[in-house]
């Protein structure tokens, strides 16, 4: 019995593969436009948390920060000493706070990953498949 594969013609042949390409390409379109409504959706928090954490921060070490330095001059330190030594740490914690979520927002973070993998193994096989016709 002969092959189905052999027995089509070559102008059949290639349309197969075209269709199956272009397949392929929609749904990995759909995976990659879910998954950066994933990635949109992370980031949203992350921004949503860089806010919150910024504006709890600014009252809550304006409060600490007053309290420090009236603190440090009860001390004894004179007291553009004591709010510079303040100052210095507050900058200090909103550094941290800086880098971390600018951390997640790096583009590396998201990047629709899955999808670039399924999207590099599909144009493997369809070239395998080409290849062996």
């Amino acid at each position: 019995m002969s092959d189905p594969r052999t027995s089509q013609g070559p102008v059949s042949l290639v349309s197969e593969i075209v269709s199956q390409v272009v397949r392929i390409f929609r749904k990995e379109i759909h995976l990659a436009t879910e998954e950066l409504s994933e990635s949109a959706h992370r980031a949203t928090i992350a921004l949503i948390l860089l806010a919150v954490a910024f504006l709890f921060a600014l009252v809550a070490f304006n409060i600490l920060a007053g309290a420090a330095v009236a603190a440090i001059v009860e001390a004894g330190l004179q007291p553009h000493w004591a709010a510079l030594a303040v100052g210095g740490l507050l900058l200090l914690f909103g550094g941290v706070f800086l880098w971390k979520g600018l951390n997640d927002l790096k583009a590396r973070r998201l990047m629709p990953k899955r999808a670039m993998d399924s999207l590099k193994q599909d144009v493997r096989v369809v070239t395998e498949q080409f290849d062996e016709r």
